[in-house]
């Protein structure tokens, strides 16, 4: 059996949570409310408590970024990526460019400087050079 999806409006989720919120205002305990109120609404505790913690971030009184914090983040990372992939690209046709135009000393010079921070394998494998070179 398929399980159906409701789509609550913002408003709603709003109104619930905020009933929430005024109930753990009155009673001296938060314990069975969260239950209380979802039953109330016909909603399940897990969404309701999915809504609070969204609330709550959005709001600040979260420790959490809000969702345009987030898609910011990730546009700025996406940014970075396209940025880094290119740079890679560059240098893997420059490193190419060396090997097809026989620059055999520098790339010698090159390994022998940078063995210690990256490895001689790793080097020639991103240079594209065989290690009978």
């Amino acid at each position: 059996k398929k399980r159906s999806f409701q789509k609550y409006s913002d408003d709603f989720k709003k109104r619930v949570v905020e009933a929430y919120r005024d109930r753990v205002l009155k009673s001296s305990t938060t314990y069975g409310v969260k239950a209380q109120i979802a039953k109330e609404h016909g909603i399940n505790d897990m969404t309701l408590s999915d809504w609070i913690k969204r609330s709550d971030a959005q709001n600040g009184t979260r420790n959490g970024l809000t969702e345009a914090e987030k898609d910011s983040i990730i546009l700025e990372l996406k940014k970075k990526n396209n940025d880094l992939e290119r740079d890679n690209a560059i240098l893997k046709e420059a490193a190419a460019f060396l090997v097809r135009n026989r620059l055999p000393k520098l790339i010698v010079k090159f390994v022998e400087l940078y063995k210690e921070k990256w490895g001689v394998g790793p080097i020639l494998r991103v240079l594209k050079v065989a290690l009978s070179t």
